[in-house]
């Protein structure tokens, strides 16, 4: 798909993930805050996120960031995923958690507001992982298992809905710099495909991961550049 393909509207971008399944939901965690950007099979950034937060780490934001992206994939019927995080101790941590989320065989909790209708996951297996993969974040251990109770709730619904994720590392280095980006920006924005151009710094990142050009200006000005020279 090129560009434009994935429209602009909810029903637009629901039905063009049913038609193209396996998307990667790309997140990071800075001192700022977080972001996160949903690719279609051929890297075109889908929507893209940035939050601003109240600091407690970058180990928390990323997750911060993960919880949005799983939200937003429910959102859109989004259901085979692949999660790209550029830290590696959340990546291992969200998937460890996962992966034990039953091990202790606690009775499922219910929202006592609304029993019967937000069914969680016990999370006490999770706080042993903390401690193996991030010990460093030992202080924030109650924020982050309120958090991850969240994340295995959406992500056990998911499942429920037909969906199924994975969790990946991926180095800054490799391909992360436009999450990154958002992630340091510290405003809380969410762009779709046909608004990502009016933002001419995202832009120019997120475009020349994919492209090797910016903005669509950019791009025209360069196939121009191409068909004067002969190479088109």
């Amino acid at each position: 798909m090129v560009r434009y393909d994935w429209g602009s509207t909810d029903d637009e971008i629901k039905a063009n993930a049913a038609a193209n399944p396996m998307l990667t939901i790309e997140v990071c965690g800075t001192h700022k805050g977080y972001g996160v950007i949903i690719r279609d099979p051929m890297r075109n950034p889908i929507i893209v996120v940035s939050g601003a937060v109240e600091y407690v780490s970058p180990f928390y934001h990323e997750l911060q960031g993960f919880s949005v992206g799983l939200k937003l994939a429910r959102k859109y019927k989004m259901i085979h995923l692949d999660f790209d995080c550029v830290s590696e101790e959340v990546a291992e941590y969200i998937m460890e958690s996962w992966d034990r989320k039953y091990e202790c065989n606690c009775l499922p909790r219910f929202n006592s507001s609304n029993p019967g209708v937000k069914k969680k996951s016990c999370v006490k297996c999770s706080k042993s992982i903390i401690n193996d993969v991030a010990s460093s974040e030992k202080r924030n251990t109650n924020k982050i298992l309120s958090l991850m109770d969240e994340i295995l709730y959406d992500g056990l619904e998911l499942e429920r809905e037909g969906g199924e994720f994975d969790v990946n590392f991926i180095p800054y280095l490799y391909s992360a710099k436009g999450v990154w980006h958002l992630a340091s920006l510290g405003v809380d924005q969410e762009l779709r495909l046909n608004e990502i151009d009016d933002h001419e710094e995202i832009a120019d990142i997120l475009y020349k991961e994919v492209y090797g050009h910016g903005s669509v200006e950019e791009l025209m000005s360069h196939l121009e550049e191409l068909k004067l020279s002969g190479g088109l």
